[in-house]
């Protein structure tokens, strides 16, 4: 009778125990001595089960997206910001490099003018003795703010003087020079411009 009774008692815990975990498959009988593993094992259980249900409801959650989005809105308007200041500091140096080198070749432009009008230029110029001069001569100074010149007026020969000058060939003849400036500005821009003149001179 004791044993039927454990029997019994085995068969009742091991059908609530199927039950429990939703077990519909033939369940062997277990000793009473390995019930506290078996507790453990039903324990492991229900902590696995209760484990994967926030798994699912972390998979389906959106908390955070906000979050996120803003963070790359914020990494590409950062990056926009970059370009744009990038952009705009080569566009002002592009600029500041035009202005100076616009400055500089108004400066050999002035430097030309200058050694077409002074006749001290060509009075300093003796052919055949001192075929050039630097310009400019006399102590005058050309410079203009940050811009300034200096150049070569060169003796190169004479003869005829040039069309269309209304002169006597018999009695003039020209003498024929090469103006050689270089204009500086700002930012250590340069131009240099050559042109060239003609003094008629009597025979």
């Amino acid at each position: 009778m004791e044993i039927i009774r454990l029997l019994k008692k085995s068969i009742c815990f091991v059908v609530i125990v199927a039950r429990h975990c939703g077990v519909h498959k033939r369940v062997r009988l277990i000793p009473r001595s390995s019930t506290p593993r078996i507790w453990s094992f039903l324990s492991s259980l229900n902590e696995f089960r209760g484990f994967r249900q926030p798994l699912k409801k972390l998979a389906g959650n959106e908390r955070g997206v906000a979050l996120v989005l803003a963070l790359v809105m914020l990494f590409l308007m950062s990056l926009l910001g970059s370009l744009i200041f990038t952009t705009s500091t080569t566009e002002v140096q592009i600029s500041r490099n035009y202005r100076s080198s616009q400055n500089a070749f108004y400066a050999a432009e002035r430097g030309v003018q200058y050694a077409y009008g002074d006749s001290n230029v060509y009075s300093s110029i003796i052919p055949g003795t001192t075929n050039s001069v630097n310009v400019p001569v006399g102590g005058v100074s050309l410079q203009v703010g940050s811009s300034d010149v200096a150049g070569t007026v060169q003796y190169v020969g004479n003869g005829n003087p040039p069309r269309g000058s209304g002169v006597d060939v018999t009695q003039y003849q020209a003498n024929y020079y090469v103006i050689d400036v270089t204009g500086t500005g700002g930012n250590n821009s340069n131009m240099e411009v050559e042109a060239g003149n003609a003094k008629i001179v009597p025979k």
